[in-house]
């Protein structure tokens, strides 16, 4: 698990600078195409296309990162309803089973979905479609880990009343 953990850490890291990274270039991508469109009368052609491109792997990554903190929006009423610890700790790591499940299951297409549409050539960016398809078998991978490492902690912080 301690090696794990290390590998996690890792790819937590990795994935927050390129979130950043990703976050600046929309930002700086955005706003020199907004001076060049309203100011200039000669926007950047293919700006918009490799925005949303980014703004796809942001938000994949994204919710990886989001997973490591227990961010995403759940539907706890009845974890909230349940006293009993030990039922609540079940409650969390089934629904967490459940979405890591999903995760697992959904993999394949993603990869299959890279292989057959990521042949085709984005219109402005000319770049392969493969580019933006990869980010969610990537982002699966990060999340499954990211669930594996840190449920059992969180699990562990309800038995002991500290997480609700």
């Amino acid at each position: 698990m301690q090696t794990l953990k290390k590998i996690d850490m890792v790819i937590e890291k990795a994935v927050e600078y390129f979130c950043v990274a990703l976050l600046a270039a929309i930002i700086l991508l955005c706003f020199t195409n907004t001076v060049l469109r309203y100011g200039f009368n000669s926007p950047i052609i293919w700006s918009e296309e490799l925005t949303r491109y980014m703004s796809v792997w942001l938000a994949i990554l994204g919710a990886a990162s989001t997973v490591r903190v227990d961010g995403h929006t759940t539907l706890d009423i009845l974890q909230a309803v349940i006293k009993n610890r030990k039922a609540k700790m079940v409650l969390f790591v089934f629904t967490r089973a459940i979405v890591a499940a999903i995760l697992i299951g959904l993999f394949p297409a993603g990869i299959a979905a890279m292989q057959t549409l990521g042949k085709s050539i984005a219109s402005s960016t000319r770049l392969p479609m493969w580019v933006l398809y990869l980010s969610f078998p990537l982002g699966s991978v990060c999340m499954i880990i990211a669930y594996i490492r840190t449920v059992p902690e969180f699990a562990k912080m309800i038995l002991e009343g500290e997480k609700e």
